[in-house]
């Protein structure tokens, strides 16, 4: 992973509410020869880690600054455009980015982020491993019934079967089987489907290991440098 990925990987979880203006941007803390991004709206949290270059040493001290999304957006764009390595430096009211033709220098979000390790449970054997495309079409077409009211999905999985079903009234229901490598204990969940087909559609890999704790406890999908919190919704 690279700046880029760490980017498209966290943004869409930003959260959006004024008063907590600190969620309002993405965390990066820059230690030792990594980059981590994360990002929370409350109801979810993304982690994402990339290596910085060999050609940099080691950073003993940790560099910390939160930047709000309009700024990471237009990084982004800057990235896109340029394939060279970035230079970035880091002041207490400014940080700067240095590519080939383009600095663009900006204040970072001023505040405390919340402490988000202690939210992020060890791993668990509870680990559904189910096709990444399958699973995400499945959830566009429940999610077509989602109103305001009746947002959940309800999603039950037992031995290397996931049933995802949604139903609303006066406006229809849905039920579907997907095949799946699982052998934990059987957990009936909900969840809101949108937060779940943000982070399938920014990942590439074909499976992915989607780990279940409870009914009334995060669900965390796991990768290479890549952890995706979400939240459950009673259903």
């Amino acid at each position: 992973q690279n700046l880029l990925d760490i980017i498209k990987l966290t943004s869409f979880c930003v959260g959006h509410e004024d008063a907590n203006y600190v969620l309002n941007g993405i965390l990066f803390e820059v230690y030792k020869n990594q980059i981590t991004a994360v990002s929370t709206d409350g109801k979810r949290l993304a982690v994402a880690k990339c290596n910085l270059s060999p050609n940099q040493s080691e950073l003993k001290n940790k560099i910390e600054f939160i930047l709000a999304v309009k700024t990471v957006y237009e990084i982004q764009k800057i990235i896109k455009e340029e394939k060279e390595d970035i230079f970035f430096c880091a002041d207490k009211n400014k940080i700067g980015f240095d590519l080939k033709h383009t600095q663009l220098i900006t204040r970072p979000i001023e505040g405390e982020f919340p402490s988000y390790d202690q939210y992020i449970p060890k791993p668990d054997a509870n680990k559904i491993i189910i096709n990444r495309r399958e699973f995400l079409a499945a959830l566009k077409r429940a999610a077509i019934l989602s109103t305001y009211d009746y947002q959940g999905v309800k999603i039950e999985a037992k031995k290397d079967n996931l049933a995802l079903s949604k139903a609303t009234p006066q406006v229809g229901e849905v039920q579907e089987n997907l095949n799946c490598n699982y052998t934990g204990k059987h957990i009936i969940i909900g969840f809101n489907p949108n937060y779940l087909i943000d982070v399938l559609r920014n990942i590439e890999e074909e499976e992915i290991n989607f780990e279940l704790y409870g009914a009334d406890k995060p669900a965390v999908l796991r990768k290479n440098n890549y952890i995706y919190l979400v939240l459950p919704i009673k259903i």
